[in-house]
């Protein structure tokens, strides 16, 4: 024992030591486990940054700074990892929270994986190494257009964000000039300026309602809660890093004949604008259509925003039990914690015919800046045998008007997803915090000049509140 001691000093007699473990100098030893591997730039971190952080972080994105070199990840290491281990980014709101665990996956999860989070950790604990930039992945090609894109829709004149550091809302009457019942079989949106456009939400206007609306010289209006009509559907949402939506080919969106579509843009300036403002935005809506009539039609329906119940207990619901549970669709200023029910059944009847079955393709959920946490559960009168009574269908943990979308199942097939049949139940429930500890309750209210939360109602505007589900649902084509 003795010998092999005197043998180890003499060997790191000529070694140094690095993070507590001795490596060579000069051909001299190597001390450690060889299963000690160092943590690189090139060769570790950058594919994930790449993966999971380029679309957004990149020279021209929405984010306000990049993450395309060394240096720059470098610089930006404390926020990388802060930001990813707290989950906060990349951004993806269905954290399957304690209260709601969905039996599927999500298609097109951007999160990290717990080895990918561990390895940028180490990164930063072990000396931010470059590495060898032979090892940096290959360039990374984006799919922008949607594939076979037949029809491109763009307001007739640029909007220009002018005021730096205030969200604004931008809503622009898009007319597809159909002259027949049409089917939509993918849809896409390419912003005009990446730097400001930070979310896109496209809305159907099938009698034209917004024909009513003051338009500006763009064909736009300013809206922020909703688009400001009644009879309307959710075609598709729309944020940095999502690839163009694609449905199968036997899968389509019926859009009657004289339809307009509404491009609900939330544009976010970030303070990264040059000497002259920000360049002008010109976003486009990309579409494709079915060539016959597919044998799935997918439909959204955005449920919720109840103030009453009706007599088949649809709409507001208040359980006398919960403490947290509002009584009417009225959250008072300084409340913390408050919680709305909204229940739907699905109707034995639609169109005058019984109502087939349906499955849950995507779904989402909508609330303004008090909303905190959003869960939509589903109960079942008489589940298959492969299916659960009650299920949540999603939980976003951590609820952020900035960033919306819907989430789609990853299932085998259309079958395979969730179902709904007569007489099911959905339910959403929305959590709220109007208190100025709420820092999205304290940035509107300074931005419309008030210094106190105040009652907050059911409505569109900046100040009032919203809890709806966006449920995209597929059904048989008769």
């Amino acid at each position: 024992m003795l010998q092999y001691t005197d043998l180890m000093l003499k060997l790191v007699a000529g070694c140094t030591l690095f993070a507590g473990v001795a490596v060579v100098i000069g051909g001299g030893c190597f001390m450690g486990s060889s299963s000690e591997k160092s943590v690189t730039f090139h060769k570790d971190v950058e594919p994930i940054l790449q993966q999971h952080c380029q679309s957004c972080h990149t020279t021209g994105g929405i984010a306000p700074f990049t993450l395309a070199s060394y240096d720059d990840a470098k610089g930006k290491v404390g926020v990388i990892v802060s930001m990813t281990q707290s989950k906060l980014m990349p951004p993806w709101g269905a954290q399957e929270p304690s209260t709601c665990k969905p039996r599927m996956k999500w298609t097109h999860d951007p999160r990290l994986s717990q080895a990918e989070l561990d390895t940028l950790k180490k990164w930063s604990t072990t000396g931010t190494l470059e590495g060898d930039p032979k090892d940096a992945p290959a360039a990374l090609s984006q799919q922008l257009g949607l594939t076979n894109t037949q029809m491109e829709l763009t307001p007739p004149t640029p909007y220009t964000v002018t005021v730096e550091n205030n969200d604004s809302f931008r809503c622009f009457v898009l007319d597809p000039k159909l002259a027949q019942d049409s089917w939509i079989n993918g849809t896409n949106i390419i912003p005009g300026n990446a730097e400001v456009v930070h979310h896109v939400v496209v809305f159907t206007d099938p009698v034209g309602e917004t024909k009513k609306k003051k338009l500006g010289p763009d064909n736009g209006y300013d809206c922020f809660g909703g688009v400001g009509i009644s009879n309307t559907s959710v075609l598709m949402a729309w944020a940095p890093g999502m690839t163009p939506q694609e449905f199968p080919p036997d899968v389509g969106t019926e859009i009657t004949k004289g339809t307009l579509l509404v491009a609900q843009v939330h544009y976010h300036p970030h303070g990264a604008a040059g000497s002259g403002g920000y360049k002008p935005d010109v976003t486009k809506l990309q579409l494709r259509f079915n060539s016959s009539t597919p044998k799935w039609a997918l439909v959204s329906e955005l449920i919720g925003n109840f103030s009453k119940t009706a007599a088949n207990g649809d709409g507001f619901s208040y359980d006398k039990n919960d403490p947290n549970a509002l009584s009417s669709f009225v959250i008072p200023a300084n409340a913390k914690d408050k919680t709305v029910t909204q229940k739907f059944v699905v109707p034995p009847v639609v169109d005058n015919k019984p109502t087939p079955p349906l499955f849950l393709y995507g779904i989402g959920g909508h609330m303004h800046w008090a909303g905190t946490h959003v869960d939509i559960n589903l109960h079942r009168l008489a589940p298959a045998d492969n299916e659960p009574q009650d299920e949540c269908l999603m939980g976003i943990p951590q609820w952020d008007f900035n960033w919306q979308r819907i989430y789609h199942y990853d299932a085998p097939s259309l079958e395979q997803l969730p179902s709904l049949k007569q007489f099911d139940q959905l339910t959403i429930k929305c959590n709220y915090d109007n208190t100025l500890d709420n820092p999205k309750v304290a940035e509107a209210l300074k931005q419309q000049g008030i210094t106190q939360p105040r009652e907050i109602a059911l409505g569109e505007t900046t100040l009032d509140e919203m809890c709806l589900g966006i449920f995209q649902i597929v059904t048989r084509v008769p």
